[in-house]
């Protein structure tokens, strides 16, 4: 399990380097199919790589033991929560750094993601749920807003 997270460090190290490389400052010598192939390839790969690592990072903790028991006054609901607000800031982060909105907009996915499970499979976590739903708001009005930054819509550039 640990060989796997530093598996997946690694794979999240290379394809960030790969996407921030896509995505610097424009290249005039490419046309628009490799420009989007390449920098929406390597920008929704290394947002799918960057939740992963973070699940596979909450596994490896929760497997050697930081678990509901040993952490007082959290339960794995809250801890859930926290990881959440923790993504959300990654994920926003890296968007703006980059102006990205993309590997950003993985995130809203995710978060879909979460809900449905949730919502299909595991009812009884309401507070989970109602934060998800906030974070997915929160998040499509941020995305929105760099969309329109990146595209020059707003002005300010």
């Amino acid at each position: 399990m640990s060989i796997a997270l530093i598996d997946i460090f690694a794979m999240l190290a290379t394809n960030t380097f790969m996407m921030y490389k896509a995505t610097e400052t424009p290249n005039t010598s490419i046309n628009p199919v490799e420009l989007i192939s390449m920098q929406g390839g390597f920008s929704i790969y290394s947002g799918w790589v960057t939740a992963a690592t973070i699940l596979n990072a909450a596994y490896v903790l929760k497997r050697i033991g930081v678990a509901d028991p040993n952490i007082p006054y959290f339960d794995e609901e809250q801890i859930s929560v926290f990881v959440l607000y923790v993504a959300f800031i990654i994920y926003n982060w890296v968007a703006y750094n980059d102006r990205n909105p993309v590997y950003g907009g993985v995130f809203l996915w995710v978060l879909v993601a979460i809900e449905m499970n949730l919502m299909n499979n595991e009812p009884q976590y309401q507070t989970l749920a109602n934060h998800a739903d906030i974070l997915r708001i929160a998040h499509t009005l941020s995305m929105t807003y760099l969309s329109f930054k990146v595209l020059g819509l707003l002005g300010d550039d």
